[in-house]
């Protein structure tokens, strides 16, 4: 990776939101093979980073011609949401720690 791969949060945050973030807390955890039959990399495993970030500076989102649309929501009503598994546990994972 010849990427630190916050910078590239950072980057690609703002260019896809225009928002300026700063990572607050990070989880960084194995979480199994790929599974893509039509892939070189399946079988191959992988790592899942998430973090909770805050704004550095405006909270007015802009998003890039990439997206159509955006919502803000709890960490409940997401677990409540049709998300990846990676993205369930890592809610569960921040509110068992108390960081949301």
């Amino acid at each position: 990776m010849s990427q630190d791969p916050f910078q590239a949060l950072y980057e690609e945050v703002e260019q896809e939101t225009g928002l300026e973030i700063v990572v607050k807390y990070d989880l960084v955890y194995f979480n199994g093979h790929l599974n893509q039959s039509s892939s070189f990399y399946n079988g191959a495993p992988y790592v899942v980073i998430v973090v909770a970030c805050s704004f550095t500076g405006s909270k007015e989102v802009e998003l890039s011609h990439e997206h159509d649309e955006f919502v803000w929501v709890t960490p409940q009503k997401a677990l409540d949401m049709d998300i990846k598994d990676e993205d369930s546990n890592a809610i569960r994972s921040f509110k068992a720690k108390g960081i949301l």
